[in-house]
């Protein structure tokens, strides 16, 4: 199999080197309970992407840290399920044996990874 060319991805590791801000976290809190969701909307915030290993869940777990539910609640509610992302580097990956990061799942069940 053959990996594919990524213009976009090329295009915008470019937009970075020009415009360094992209990449340059706007908030920096001890946890997520300590985000005000309803306040980085109001600001122009349009959407938000997390971490999982170690922001959200505990290291290869497949569960939000049940202590952080309620603020993971809160942001799907500011902005909107559709607008809410988690990101992982380990998902998928030989690391995830049986692909259990893959089925990633919240209290409700909605989450996308």
């Amino acid at each position: 199999m053959v990996q594919s060319f990524n213009f976009s991805g090329l295009i915008n590791a470019f937009r970075v080197i020009t415009k360094p801000s992209l990449v340059v976290p706007h908030l920096v809190v001890p946890d997520v309970r300590h985000i005000n969701f309803r306040q980085l909307k109001s600001s122009g915030f349009r959407a938000l992407a997390f971490d999982k290993d170690n922001c959200l869940t505990a290291p290869y777990q497949s569960i939000i840290y049940p202590p952080f539910q309620d603020a993971w609640n809160e942001c799907k509610e500011a902005f909107g399920e559709e607008n809410v992302v988690i990101v992982s580097n380990s998902a998928g990956t030989h690391d995830d044996v049986g692909g259990k990061q893959v089925r990633f799942r919240t209290r409700d069940g909605r989450c996308r990874l």
